[in-house]
């Protein structure tokens, strides 16, 4: 498996040498159940927009719309469509034929169960190449997913995944070649997030003086481990005085989380933000983020916090080991572990300098993630794959 830069050509491919490539992003919808936007919409409302419009020109699909996500892809400036209505629109595959023909598409670049599979088929329809990208390890993968990722392998030109364990799970599980994996990071923009703290936000959610913010960000959604977050939040609440805890996002859970929340006395010391929009604005006035996942890919959140230069709590999900064991960036924990998780964010809220500390080392190291290191990585798959039709 390859986890090595892409190299790039001599030359652009065959018939693609002198004009940009044309990439069709294929999503199965642009925002999650429960929530306002999906991580991945966000990501390409970055990558985008970044793309030199002499190799690349790239616009969305979502399989499945009218979508309250698409507000992001508007204010970025990218042009989507959508092929379907809803999960199984007989409509789909035709409009989404017809919208590879009409936009003359040269590349499909594939997200999502619905996007692997319509869009290998429309791959295999209209003869074009398929990049496929993963951006998690779904351990509960359906039967007739397996099935119909090993009837498509052959229609795989090139697959991304966004950390070492998506890649693993690529192969292991998604019947993907190893050598046609690539490894790229899916960053955040770095100019976006070296916003200075200016209280906004401790006005605007009437945050005591002189507390210290505790914040997590991401949909609220099991995956993320949000149950472990409130109950390490209460102890952390046993040792230190003057913290308030922040859950940054909407999701199915919220109800669920509430109540949890009261019943451990919590209701005065968490404020449930809701969806918000200026997330490094919010960032900046943080000092411990935390990461309480039971599971990821590799959470755009980590990213965001490293290059706001936060001190980090992080479980060992995801691409979370590799990025911050490797440099000191951060503390990993375990998963499910509230324990752990109180004990980190103790250390942290009773040593400003620890805090300043691995705030540092974090922004320094979010160089290494910046979203056009990752569009640079795109481009030269995309120059790599533009001839080969079939």
């Amino acid at each position: 498996m390859s986890g090595d830069p892409i190299s790039p050509r001599d030359s652009r491919a065959g018939e693609h040498a002198d004009r940009p490539v044309r990439v069709l992003h294929v999503v199965d919808k642009l925002s999650a159940s429960g929530s306002t936007v999906h991580g991945l919409t966000r990501l390409l409302s970055w990558w985008i927009p970044r793309f030199d419009p002499e190799r690349a020109l790239a616009s969305v699909v979502s399989l499945r719309g009218p979508d309250p996500g698409q507000e992001l892809l508007e204010k970025a400036g990218v042009e989507f469509r959508y092929a379907g209505s809803f999960k199984y629109d007989p409509r789909t595959l035709p409009n989404l034929v017809q919208t590879v023909r009409d936009q003359k598409i040269d590349i499909l670049h594939l997200h999502g169960y619905g996007g692997w599979t319509l869009g290998r088929i429309c791959g295999w329809i209209t003869g074009l190449p398929c990049i496929v990208h993963g951006h998690i390890c779904d351990t509960a993968i359906p039967a007739y997913q397996r099935l119909a990722d090993r009837a498509l392998r052959s229609r795989t030109a090139a697959a991304i995944a966004i950390s070492r364990p998506v890649a693993d799970f690529l192969v292991g599980k998604r019947s993907i070649r190893a050598r046609d994996v690539q490894i790229v990071y899916s960053g955040v923009p770095l100019e976006l997030f070296r916003t200075p703290p200016s209280g906004r936000w401790h006005r605007a959610l009437s945050i005591p003086d002189g507390h210290q913010l505790v914040a997590t960000v991401g949909r609220l959604h099991p995956a993320k481990g949000l149950a472990y977050f409130l109950r390490a939040a209460r102890q952390v609440l046993d040792a230190v005085e003057d913290v308030t805890f922040l859950i940054v996002g909407d999701g199915e859970l919220l109800g669920e989380l509430q109540r949890q929340a009261r019943k451990l006395s919590l209701q005065d010391h968490v404020i449930f933000t809701g969806h918000i929009d200026d997330v490094p604005s919010l960032l900046a006035e943080v000092d411990v983020f935390a990461i309480s996942s039971v599971t990821e890919g590799g959470p755009v959140t980590l990213f965001e916090a490293m290059a706001a230069g936060r001190a980090i709590v992080a479980t060992s999900v995801g691409a979370v080991p590799e990025v911050l064991e490797d440099s000191a960036a951060g503390l990993v924990i375990p998963p499910g572990d509230a324990d752990a998780l109180a004990v980190k964010c103790i250390l942290l809220l009773e040593n400003r300098a620890l805090v300043e500390g691995f705030g540092n080392r974090a922004r320094e190291e979010a160089r290494r993630y910046e979203t056009s290191e990752a569009v640079k990585a795109f481009e030269l798959l995309y120059d790599r794959v533009a001839g080969v039709r079939t």
